[in-house]
């Protein structure tokens, strides 16, 4: 049976827990900055408007998902039917992971067992994160350094592929894209209209 030693792991300064998060958290903070400014660079080079103009339209969203929803549409509305664009919105998806799984290890608080299991390995480590739309819910997230650097090599990988995805991406023109959309309502309509039976309104006469 192993014998039970005192471990010397450095904590965090009023945490009981273990400094070896910091430098991964760090690395996620990082990283993670780095994939939201290749996706604002990502937005501006698929509609392919000059750094002034898109600095202008991104820092309207304070928010990751909804530029990475305003990216997709376009893709999804935008872009040609081709490898490529598969392509794009395959990474564009497993941007949407990374941000959940950034979001599950960055809000909240985190807990740790003030103590070691006495053979110096070290528990995991969790975050709980509180909901309260409509009822009260509380979401524990468990995680070690291992798995928080996972994610953020995770995002950095992203940040690296993202731009060269983004160039690549056939596109049709905006006009010829509102042109089909216009000319699909059209076909819908006349289509509604021609399959309706009008009948003229009956007249009865007084005798």
């Amino acid at each position: 049976m192993p014998k039970k030693k005192e471990s010397s792991e450095k904590l965090i300064e009023g945490m009981a827990l273990s400094a070896r998060y910091l430098e991964p958290m760090g690395y996620l903070t990082i990283w993670f900055s780095v994939l939201e400014s290749k996706l604002d660079d990502a937005i501006g080079g698929f509609l392919k408007i000059n750094s002034v103009a898109n600095d202008i339209l991104t820092s309207q969203f304070t928010s990751f998902r909804i530029k990475l929803d305003m990216l997709t549409t376009l893709v999804i509305e935008l872009g040609k039917e081709s490898d490529e664009k598969r392509n794009l919105l395959g990474i564009l998806d497993s941007m949407r992971k990374v941000n959940a799984s950034r979001n599950a290890h960055i809000h909240g608080i985190w807990y740790a067992p003030a103590k070691h299991d006495g053979y110096g390995e070290s528990p995991p480590a969790f975050k709980l994160s509180t909901w309260a739309k409509g009822e009260l819910k509380y979401t524990a997230t468990f995680t070690n350094p291992q798995s928080i650097s996972f994610i953020a090599w995770h995002a950095y990988l992203l940040s690296e592929v993202l731009p060269s995805a983004i160039k690549y991406c056939p596109r049709m023109k905006a006009q010829q894209r509102a042109w089909q959309s216009r000319h699909a309502l059209r076909s819908q309509n006349n289509s509604t209209n021609q399959g309706r039976k009008r009948k003229a309104p009956s007249r009865r006469h007084a005798p």
